[in-house]
């Protein structure tokens, strides 16, 4: 993993955005294989089975920076 943030809604009220969230994590990773060993990783995939009854949604928004770093 390359970097992350963990945080809550800013108080901001647009149209344009949504803050209907409680807390968003982003993760960026240097590449796909990344990603990829994080999604697979049993580390991960035990905190989500523990986890899950502690949210009602997960939104992902998965993007990638190959058209700003060309």
């Amino acid at each position: 993993m390359q970097d992350f943030h963990l945080g809550k809604p800013a108080p901001t009220n647009r149209p344009v955005i949504d803050n209907t969230y409680s807390y968003h994590l982003m993760l960026v990773f240097s590449n796909l294989e990344d990603q990829t060993t994080y999604q697979d990783d049993p580390i991960h995939l035990k905190f989500v089975d523990d986890c899950a009854h502690l949210w009602e949604k997960v939104q992902v928004y998965d993007s990638d920076a190959g058209l700003l770093n060309n």
